[in-house]
């Protein structure tokens, strides 16, 4: 289960990299708020404090 979560945070890491250097902005921003979206699934308080953040710099 730990090692499963390493992976998948390490993959993440990865793509955001690529995504900070490769894609337009725009993109990143919906990333951002796509995975801020998907750990307020997870733990609750955060896309409270996410989503908003998000949205106004949009």
């Amino acid at each position: 289960m730990l090692r499963q979560r390493l992976i998948t945070a390490s993959l993440l890491f990865l793509l955001i990299l690529v995504l900070i250097f490769w894609a337009p902005y725009w993109v990143f921003l919906v990333f951002l708020m796509l995975l801020a979206f998907l750990a307020g699934q997870e733990w609750g308080h955060l896309s409270l404090i996410a989503w908003p953040n998000g949205l106004a710099l949009i």
